[in-house]
């Protein structure tokens, strides 16, 4: 479970530093919005042409990290995001 919220807190320091409103509470679940709706529908095109796992969850996009995840991953997603939606 630590592990897990890690990396959590790391994908959300990216995604803040990206411009993406993040709500995280302790844990390894978050879900990160914009106002623009067009940037998060382009994020959620690249994560799937990806095969990123992700949940489309009240305005936002929902991700969920796991102790066997690693900082590559993190990064990975965090590069996804950013070709996908440049700020």
């Amino acid at each position: 479970y630590s592990e897990a919220s890690r990396l959590a807190s790391k994908l959300a320091d990216g995604l803040c530093e990206l411009g993406f409103q993040v709500n995280h509470p302790a844990g390894p679940i978050l879900n990160f919005s914009s106002s623009d709706k067009s940037r998060l529908e382009a994020v959620e095109h690249a994560f799937a042409a990806a095969h990123v796992s992700f949940a489309k969850r009240g305005p936002g996009i929902r991700l969920s990290t796991h102790a066997f995840n690693t900082d590559e991953q993190i990064m990975r997603a965090l590069d996804i995001v950013e070709s996908a939606s440049p700020n």
